[in-house]
């Protein structure tokens, strides 16, 4: 009789223990139902579109629904920034004024002053050949830069472009890993730039 019941007491742990088991896997799995849902979310947000508008009022860019408008967050000059922190995905728009520059000074000349300046702040900067681009029907320049700043590798797609009273920078940027999944994502939402409606 004391066998069976030792052998009952045994049974009855192992029972327990498969219950255990059985509502820890419910559970890791429920977080992963949980986990699955919000990617979806997120999936579904980036496939719709947000238009955000410049704080002068004057242009506006088209970005990912999964993104957030950053206002002055990532840079104090910029009219427009835009980004999703968890992606690490980031863009600001500067604009400055053409009267502040000689009459002669072309968009690329103001690119290359913008690479120049870049290299004091980037380091082992690299930068493709510039293409020309159209942006909100005007031609612009668009170039792929590489670099590392304070030791974290970097890319970026700076567009510039010529607007009837500015010259404007649009800057996009990202871990260097995840450069070539978001390069088009990037250059649409560059490109996507243009006087608000």
């Amino acid at each position: 009789m004391k066998k069976w019941h030792g052998m009952g007491k045994r049974f009855f742990r192992l029972g327990l223990l498969t219950v255990i088991a059985v509502l820890l896997v419910g559970m890791l799995s429920g977080c992963n139902i949980i986990a699955l849902g919000q990617a979806m979310v997120q999936g579904q947000k980036a496939e719709e579109k947000t238009v955000l508008v410049s704080s002068d009022g004057k242009y506006q860019m088209t970005v990912p629904g999964d993104w957030t408008d950053e206002g002055t967050a990532l840079n104090d000059e910029a009219i427009l920034g835009a980004g999703n922190r968890l992606k690490e995905k980031y863009v600001v728009v500067i604009a400055e004024s053409k009267a502040d520059f000689y009459e002669d000074v072309t968009i690329r000349d103001y690119m290359d002053v913008l690479l120049e300046q870049m290299e004091y702040s980037v380091e082992d900067m690299t930068f493709t050949p510039a293409e020309t681009v159209s942006v909100s029907g005007r031609s612009g320049y668009l170039t792929q830069i590489e670099g590392a700043v304070d030791g974290i590798k970097i890319t970026y797609w700076l567009t510039c472009v010529e607007m009837e009273e500015d010259f404007v920078q649009i800057t996009g940027w990202t871990m260097q890993s995840k450069a070539g999944e978001y390069e088009e994502e990037f250059r649409e939402v560059e490109t996507s730039f243009q006087e608000a409606e």
